[in-house]
């Protein structure tokens, strides 16, 4: 639900820029911090990226803008916590994954 201040920001761009579009769909699930600084951003999907849980729109613009901006971004399922993701190989896990495996980069 939008709050009475979110839904005035959205009128004054309308009103005063009325070439951009404002939008809070297709924000990550998730950002992840590692000493108080975000290393990058998970979208979780139920199962995989199959047709029902493919990203939409906006969700594939911020992962496009993430990867343009080197920034860390991850699609996760629940599979990649199960003992074949966790003991896969590096390519198997590439495979099965869209993006940076961003809960690795929090090991360095």
């Amino acid at each position: 639900m939008k709050s009475w201040a979110e839904e005035k920001f959205r009128q004054f761009v309308k009103a005063n820029f009325p070439s951009v579009r404002v939008t809070k769909k297709g924000l990550p699930d998730f950002m992840v911090i590692k000493d108080d600084k975000v290393i990058g951003f998970i979208e979780v999907k139920r199962v995989s990226l199959l047709k029902s849980e493919q990203l939409r729109t906006e969700q594939k613009m911020f992962r496009d803008f993430c990867s343009k901006n080197n920034i860390p971004y991850q699609v996760w399922t629940p599979n990649m916590a199960k003992t074949n993701w966790l003991n896969g190989n590096e390519h198997h896990r590439k495979i099965w994954r869209e993006g940076v495996d961003v809960l690795a980069l929090t090991a360095k």
